[in-house]
């Protein structure tokens, strides 16, 4: 190490510049085990992202290589610190809560179930200005986002709680990052009901109705839905008028005949003049030289199933007959098996399914640039990793 030569006060700007050299002069140890570069950069990146979201009030400015990786304003806006870390479009999907009680106050911000991550690294849980990790405040917050995200799939949050010390207890892990919390079943209900009182107020379903109204004033046309039985086997569809139509029936017209009935007769005597030719008849056992493969003696069998598949109906979805809408979402139909209740959701995903399975063999080889690029923000830990 080194020796303390002199230490004496003095007057410094505001602010604070610490520069590190030689961190492992009398550790050799520890160099060994640290990993790449890149991996204690990304830790690196984390610590600071923690400290400015627990500290909003601070600038934080953090440069490797003369690239800077993060910077927040310090202005003690947290959602402008979330701007300055995670960028300008996850801020702007965040909604704030806010919640307390005689022994606990909880604030901070979470995000819509449409912004998620793919780990629990996007959760910071802060107890009195510090970073903490707590298996059941997550689950906490999981709870009440429930169904609403996807499997493997996380929200983004930054929970700030503010405790009595004595309610906690620090000296439970060496990195003191791991705390235990008295009243704690407490304080996840408290989590709980400011989390799932934000999103209540959220409008997380779009509303079928408004969409609905919103076409409705573009002045487009509407389409009208064909009426046609289910078994039908004549239809066809029309790319150019975008719908199903029956095929015409075909109409026959009376064939007059080319030759007279006196040149006809005349023919057929000439015919019957000519000798007969007896051809040659094949027994339905003989084997086919350009077919060997053809077994003839399965020939009933090989019938019943051309007879199956001619009378297999061309669609299994019952004709209903719609009376209702609920909500906007729901729709109601009746048929003959009883009541049908639709999802108008899961139907539109349904019909985009079907119709990008048709499209996805086909290869269209027309490219087009965007006028407006598309900008993608990524954190400094998600840039490095």
């Amino acid at each position: 190490g080194g020796e303390i030569e002199s230490q004496d006060p003095i007057s410094t700007p505001v602010g604070t510049k610490i520069t590190v050299e030689n961190l492992f002069y009398n550790t050799p140890a520890r160099l060994k085990y640290m990993k790449s570069l890149q991996a204690e950069l990304a830790h690196i990146v984390d610590v600071v992202n923690r400290l400015s979201l627990a500290h909003p009030e601070v600038a934080f400015t953090l440069l490797n290589d003369g690239r800077q990786l993060t910077q927040t304003s310090g202005t003690g806006d947290l959602r402008q610190a979330i701007a300055g870390i995670y960028g300008l479009t996850t801020a702007k999907k965040m909604v704030e809560i806010s919640n307390s009680d005689l022994d606990f106050e909880v604030s901070g911000y979470v995000s819509l179930p449409e912004l998620t991550r793919a780990n629990r690294n996007y959760i910071t849980i802060l107890i009195n200005g510090r970073y903490i990790k707590n298996f059941l405040l997550n689950r906490a917050i999981f709870y009440v986002y429930g169904f609403k995200l996807m499997v493997g799939r996380f929200p983004i949050a930054v929970i700030d709680i503010q405790i009595d010390p004595y309610l906690a207890d620090v000296n439970v892990h060496p990195t003191k990052q791991e705390v235990r919390i008295s009243k704690e079943k407490e304080l996840m209900a408290l989590i709980k009901s400011a989390i799932a009182q934000s999103l209540r107020e959220q409008d997380l379903i779009p509303d079928a109705l408004e969409n609905l109204a919103k076409s409705s004033t573009r002045g487009a046309t509407r389409s009208v839905q064909t009426s046609l039985p289910l078994k039908q086997t004549n239809l066809y569809y029309d790319s150019n008028r975008n719908d199903f139509f029956v095929t015409p029936e075909t109409v026959q017209e009376d064939i007059k005949p080319l030759v007279s009935k006196s040149e006809s007769s005349v023919s057929l005597v000439a015919n019957k003049q000519q000798p007969t030719v007896k051809q040659a008849k094949r027994s339905a056992d003989d084997s086919d030289s350009e077919h060997g493969k053809l077994d003839y003696k399965n020939k009933s069998k090989l019938k019943r199933m051309l007879e199956n598949l001619t009378n297999e109906e061309t669609s299994t979805f019952p004709e209903l007959e719609f009376f209702g809408q609920m909500h906007g979402t729901y729709l109601f139909a009746q048929g003959q098996g009883g009541l049908y209740i639709i999802d108008q959701h899961a139907a539109q995903e349904r019909v985009k399914y079907e119709y990008y399975r048709e499209k996805i063999g086909v290869v269209d080889s027309s490219l087009q640039q965007l006028l407006v690029p598309y900008l993608f923000e990524f954190s400094g830990s998600d840039y490095i990793s």
